[in-house]
C-alpha cells in the first residue's frame, strides 16, 4: 500500500532544495580544499623560508595559519555547518585583508583569488544551515 497525505508536498520539497544546496556545498568545499592545499604548498614554502632565514613572523606566515584555519573550517562544515561555514567566511576575509596589505602585484586580484574559494564555500554552508534551522 502506498502511504497517503493531505499535505501539498512543500515539505518534501524544501527538504530536497535543502539536500541539493548541501550537495552543492560540500562539492565546492572540496574544489576549496584542493585549491588550498595548493596555495598551502606556495605560501608554505614561503612562510618557511621567512621562519628560517629568522626574519619573524611575516605576513606570510600569518597567511599561512588562516589558510589552514580555513581549510579546518571547511572540514569541521562537512559535520558542523554553522561552525565550520562560521570558521571558513571569517578566514577568508582575513585571507582577503592579508593578501590585499601585502601583495604588491595585483593587490586585488590576489585577495580574491585567494579568498573566494573559502569565501563562498564557507556562505554556502551558512546557508545550509539556515535553510535546515528555520527559527
Amino acid at each position: 500500500m502506498t502511504h497517503v497525505s493531505n499535505s501539498n508536498g512543500a515539505n518534501n520539497e524544501a527538504t530536497h532544495r535543502t539536500k541539493e544546496m548541501r550537495y552543492l556545498a560540500r562539492s565546492i568545499g572540496i574544489l576549496a580544499l584542493l585549491t588550498g592545499l595548493i596555495y598551502l604548498r606556495v605560501i608554505g614554502l614561503e612562510a618557511l623560508v621567512s621562519w628560517q632565514t629568522n626574519q619573524g613572523v611575516t605576513a606570510v606566515v600569518f597567511l599561512f595559519g588562516l589558510l589552514i584555519l580555513a581549510m579546518i573550517g571547511l572540514l569541521c562544515g562537512w559535520r558542523w555547518e554553522l561552525i565550520g561555514g562560521l570558521i571558513a567566511v571569517v578566514s577568508a576575509i582575513g585571507i582577503g585583508i592579508l593578501t590585499f596589505l601585502s601583495f604588491t602585484d595585483y593587490p586585488l586580484f590576489s585577495a580574491i583569488a585567494y579568498s573566494s574559494p573559502f569565501l563562498i564555500a564557507g556562505i554556502l554552508m551558512l546557508a545550509c544551515w539556515r535553510r535546515s534551522n528555520p527559527n
